[in-house]
C-alpha cells in the first residue's frame, strides 16, 4: 500500500510546503505531544499533528501503469 501527506485545502504534494513537514515531526518527538497525538488518533481518527499542520494522509495510486494485469506491457 503506497500512502502520501497532501497539504490540505489544496490537496497539493508537501514538497512546496516544508513547514508542515516540520510541524508534523516535531509532533512526535515532544513527549507529551507525541501521547495525545497517538490518542486522538486512536480516538478521533485523525492525527494532532495533521490537523496543526493541516495535512491528512490519502492512498497514493499510480496513473503511469504501463504494464497490464498479466504481466504484458500495453
Amino acid at each position: 500500500m503506497q500512502i502520501k501527506v497532501i497539504a490540505l485545502p489544496q490537496k497539493t504534494s508537501l514538497t512546496r510546503y516544508p513547514e508542515k513537514s516540520i510541524i508534523r515531526g516535531l509532533v512526535m518527538m515532544i513527549p507529551i505531544l507525541n501521547i495525545i497525538d497517538i490518542w486522538y488518533f486512536l480516538t478521533k481518527g485523525y492525527r494532532l499533528a495533521d490537523k496543526w499542520a493541516e495535512t491528512t494522509v490519502v492512498r497514493h495510486v499510480k496513473d503511469d501503469d504501463s504494464e497490464g494485469m498479466d504481466g504484458s506491457s500495453t
